[in-house]
């Protein structure tokens, strides 16, 4: 009904916010997000390793790379 502009009644979006919330609090969900989140980090710790083989610096903010950059 939200897709197609109609009206959702109270009980209706109740209904939808109790599902949202046992679909968040199930176990297997929670295993994909945890593992959802290693992977973010793991590529943010690729892309940063490639821009470092890449520009042989680090970016313009030099707290990515711990502030040692040269000035």
């Amino acid at each position: 009904k939200l897709m197609d502009g109609l009206l959702v009644t109270q009980q209706e979006e109740a209904h939808l916010d109790i599902l949202e919330q046992q679909v968040s609090n199930h176990p297997d969900i929670q295993v994909l997000l945890a593992a959802q989140e290693k992977l973010e980090n793991l590529m943010q710790a690729v892309y940063f390793a490639i821009n470092q083989a890449v520009t042989g610096s680090c970016s313009s903010d030099c707290d990515s790379c711990g502030g040692s950059c040269p000035m």
